[in-house]
């Protein structure tokens, strides 16, 4: 190498992780722009509706833990928390669709070890990616100290719904104080897996799900801007009523569908 040319570089490795789904050209932003408007709360990435309430009693169950209230310390409770949601469901029913983390999720239930380690599924933990339609959906908002929070109105009775489903649970049982566990046995996993089927949400819960997305009483939550999204809803129902089916997106465009 002639001693005027600088070296070849070594690779530079940004430890940055590959995901799925990139947008590199922002084409999708339109569509963003007008869904938020449209259907705020309901995203591509927030198709298994019980998420939120899970999302919700963590926060509260995080609130009463005792455990220090920094981002790292309700992400670290969350990701276990997580862990045993899917951990649960795959013991419950190995083909539980709508999971997050069921990838990595899968070989430790089929490993056959027990009791199974609680430890982070994804990258982008659920509790995250549903952050964005909780708050729209007037469940929680965001403090100033940047940890999230539940509205009187719509998060605290989630999430005391969602306690109703849990309590008297082993696994429940292991949060009323002190350190998460760092492994739970299978059959304590898969008692909790019966309680939060993410396929199953039960009577009480679906009608406080419902009504913080279609709600009878429009923005009583402050700063939640509901009523573009219910009348994006009636427009779908009362298309799916006048044509006997599920609407396409062609019918919503198509005046004489209406």
């Amino acid at each position: 190498m002639p001693t005027n040319m600088m070296p070849i570089p070594d690779w530079v490795d940004s430890e940055a992780e590959p995901i799925r789904g990139l947008d590199l050209l922002g084409l999708r932003l339109p569509a963003q722009a007008i869904g938020n408007i449209l259907l705020s709360g309901i995203t591509t990435i927030s198709p298994t509706t019980r998420y939120l309430s899970i999302r919700a009693w963590i926060i509260r169950t995080f609130e009463l833990s005792g455990l220090p209230a920094t981002w790292k310390a309700i992400e670290d409770f969350a990701a276990s928390i997580e862990s045993a949601v899917v951990l649960g469901n795959l013991l419950v029913n190995p083909h539980m669709p709508g999971l997050v983390g069921p990838d990595r999720a899968h070989p430790l239930v089929e490993s056959g070890t027990d009791p199974l380690p609680l430890g982070r599924l994804v990258v982008q933990l659920a509790f995250n990616t549903y952050a964005g339609p909780s708050e729209a959906l007037g469940l929680s908002l965001t403090l100033p100290s940047g940890l999230p929070a539940l509205t009187s109105e719509r998060g605290k009775p989630l999430a005391d719904e969602f306690e109703k489903s849990v309590q008297g649970t082993r696994f429940r049982a292991a949060l009323a104080g002190g350190p998460l566990p760092e492994s739970v046995s299978r059959d304590v996993l898969r008692e909790f897996g019966e309680r939060v089927r993410v396929d199953a949400i039960p009577p009480g819960e679906s009608a406080l799900l419902l009504n913080a997305i279609m709600p009878a009483d429009p923005g009583i939550v402050a700063g939640a801007n509901e009523r573009n999204r219910i009348a994006t809803y009636v427009v779908l129902l009362e298309l799916a009523d006048s044509l006997k089916r599920e609407p396409q997106d062609s019918d919503f465009c198509n005046k004489s569908a209406v």
